[in-house]
């Protein structure tokens, strides 16, 4: 017995299995990376360069007042306590915190001084809290998106996306460490789309209403 095409199609539905994931495929200028190909991946803090409205956070051990995040301004320098102005745009970060150590060195006696890098990132898409974030590079993507508030329910987990101009690279949600990030990425999560949402429902549904035509049909 030949079933009218709308059943043939829910019997399809019914049958339709997970495809195991892509491991790398690059497509154009898209780019998906297993999480141990990312693992290679940390970005060398001494070897990155900031840029106009990236942070520099500067930890004087025993003494807050002389810590904090630092803005770069428009003109590529920043301003920390009693060290003053240090060009911070475009230059190695091991530069820059050389000169910023150096600097407390002349103004105190063995100071303790970390020196950390933090780049203005864009969390966007399915997450608690949108906006532009200042991270530090060596951050795993579970610590970027919890900074942003965690997924929301409607998340697709395994589609985060970091849009770099024209580049595109997929990642998961959980991805120990971050491919290099680089300052003004976007870090997009997507969204869970309708029959994702609703595959059980729909597949129950289709198979009461599959089973109730079979019946009538062989009934007839």
């Amino acid at each position: 017995m030949r079933l009218p095409p709308i059943f043939a199609a829910l019997l399809r539905l019914m049958r339709v299995r997970t495809l195991p994931p892509v491991p790398w495929l690059p497509v154009g200028l898209l780019v998906l990376m297993p999480t141990s190909a990312l693992i290679a991946q940390v970005p060398e803090r001494n070897l990155l360069r900031l840029g106009p409205g990236d942070r520099v956070r500067v930890e004087v051990a025993g003494d807050p007042t002389l810590s904090g995040d630092f803005d770069i301004d428009s003109e590529g320098s920043v301003l920390v306590p009693i060290v003053g102005l240090a060009t911070a745009a475009g230059r190695p970060f091991g530069e820059v915190a050389r000169e910023i150590v150096d600097g407390f060195n002349r103004e105190l006696v063995g100071p303790l001084v970390r020196v950390i890098p933090l780049l203005r990132v864009s969390v966007l898409g399915e997450v608690q809290t949108p906006g532009l974030y200042w991270v530090d590079p060596t951050m795993t993507l579970a610590e970027v998106l919890a900074a942003s508030g965690g997924l929301t329910d409607s998340a697709r987990q395994e589609d985060v996306r970091i849009r770099r101009g024209a580049e595109l690279i997929v990642l998961s949600a959980d991805a120990q460490i971050l491919p290099s990030l680089r300052s003004g990425d976007r870090i997009v999560v997507g969204r869970r789309g309708f029959v994702s949402d609703n595959g059980p429902l729909l597949i129950g549904a289709a198979a009461s209403v599959l089973a109730a035509v079979l019946t009538s049909l062989i009934l007839r």
